[in-house]
């Protein structure tokens, strides 16, 4: 897990440490849920406005996130895909943390 730590660090370069303008971080979430208890039920929104929410499923992934916009973006696997394929980032992607709704 070094390697992935160092080279999350050397790629995603956010102007807080904690949150930039339109992402928080492991560490910024690590803050919002640190004085939380561990039975809570972790439910995502399908959008800003709540119109839907779904409980986290599993598995939680580690991905390439190479962002279209502000709100949207697309992910690419972090070394060898499926079909032995390796995504080559050019440097406008970030290490991201995926977490999928049950639906």
């Amino acid at each position: 897990m070094t390697d992935l730590n160092e080279l999350t660090r050397a790629t995603n370069t956010p102007t807080n440490p904690h949150t930039s303008e339109h992402h928080i971080t492991v560490a910024g979430l690590r803050g919002i849920l640190a004085g939380l208890p561990d039975d809570a039920v972790i439910v995502l929104a399908k959008d800003a406005e709540g119109n839907g929410f779904s409980p986290l499923s599993g598995p939680v992934g580690v991905y390439w996130y190479r962002p279209e916009s502000t709100w949207a973006g697309e992910v690419h696997p972090i070394g060898e895909d499926a079909d032995g394929d390796v995504y080559e980032p050019d440097g406008d992607e970030l290490i991201a943390v995926v977490l999928d709704p049950t639906n």
